[in-house]
């Protein structure tokens, strides 16, 4: 049961996901060579629309150095408020997610137990700035808020160089000019088509640890292009992570409601 409660944490941080792609055939795309403010652009048309409720099932593949597990959930989102997630394994509910802006509950039906942590506590364990509604950007295929993107974002010639740089060397002989504030690099690549998200990656200068969150494909609903297939993968020194999300039965604004109830004869987890 670990397993759940630990990809219910990369779910709500979804920084931490998972490994190298390499393998997977991808549709073809270009790192953008435009300038910014064209860039900018862009980015500001595929963040204008957003779906207020969204819903799906997804199939989940998740494999690290030690643990290879397949299952599914059906997710539901409340733009900007909640997302609510419940795990089944042959059809049999195992644990259910309630991620709101603040805090992230999980109720493991299996144990009878709850955990339940607040989203300072993620960002301690990660030591970076993720919140509620960057984890809905990721999720529905969207950049990252304009917050983190003007605070992170960098071209993709310095992008190569700092991380050739922090690879080669300790963090300590870099220069302290190349290095973005809190020691993250941030940089989109673009669909061929100049319109769409193909890759969003992240890189830590402090620990070399390389996320990328790969959208394989999309589907337009209801006038929204959403993904279809999803993979995220980090890499971390001898350590790395891959989670492979396909969506499936996609509904847009047709409203859900949101039910999470915590039993009284739940204690706290373990």
């Amino acid at each position: 049961m670990k397993i759940f409660i630990k990809l219910f944490l990369f779910l709500c941080l979804i920084f931490l996901a998972s490994s190298c792609a390499k393998n997977l055939k991808i549709k073809p795309v270009i790192e953008y060579k435009i300038k910014d403010r064209v860039l900018a652009k862009i980015l500001d048309s595929l963040s204008t629309l957003k779906p207020r409720y969204f819903y799906t099932k997804i199939k989940i593949d998740y494999k690290d150095n030690t643990t290879d597990v397949s299952f599914k959930t059906s997710l539901k989102i409340v733009s900007d408020s909640a997302l609510n997630a419940i795990v089944t394994k042959i059809g049999i509910p195992i644990a259910n997610g309630l991620i709101t802006t603040d805090s992230a509950k999980i109720l493991n039906i299996q144990q009878k137990c709850l955990y339940n942590s607040s989203w300072d506590n993620f960002r301690k364990l990660l030591n970076i700035e993720i919140d509620y509604p960057n984890l809905e950007n990721i999720l529905l295929g969207r950049p990252l808020t304009d917050q983190f993107n003007q605070k992170y974002f960098v071209d993709r010639e310095e992008y190569d160089a700092i991380v050739e740089n922090s690879k080669k060397v300790s963090d300590t002989t870099l220069s302290v000019a190349t290095i973005p504030k809190s020691k993250l690099l941030l940089n989109y690549i673009l669909q061929d088509n100049l319109r769409d998200l193909a890759e969003t990656r992240i890189f830590s200068t402090n620990d070399s640890t390389d996320i990328r969150i790969q959208y394989l494909s999309r589907e337009i609903v209801s006038g929204f292009n959403l993904p279809s297939n999803l993979v995220i993968s980090l890499f971390k020194q001898d350590y790395k992570i891959l989670i492979k999300l396909d969506y499936d039965k996609i509904a847009v604004n047709e409203k859900i409601e949101i039910i999470f109830v915590i039993p009284e004869r739940y204690e706290v987890c373990n």
